[in-house]
């Protein structure tokens, strides 16, 4: 019973810490992750927001991170 609580426990403390899709180093001036696939803003997930616009033709694309 103890092993399955402490393996609970580390699990839901590592999906707390690795569930956010943000940028984790504080010190980040910008991050874009381009994850939103549509229109022509771009927002910053770093802590200081400087979200953007695509500017000319560019397009969105589906792809493949590896």
């Amino acid at each position: 019973m103890i092993m399955r609580t402490s393996f609970l426990s580390i699990t839901i403390l590592v999906m707390v810490f690795c569930h956010s899709g943000k940028a984790v180093d504080n010190s980040a001036v910008l991050y874009f992750s381009f994850g939103r696939g549509k229109g022509n803003d771009v927002k910053d997930d770093s802590l200081t927001q400087n979200d953007s616009k695509i500017q000319g033709d560019a397009k969105w694309k589906n792809g493949k991170i590896s």
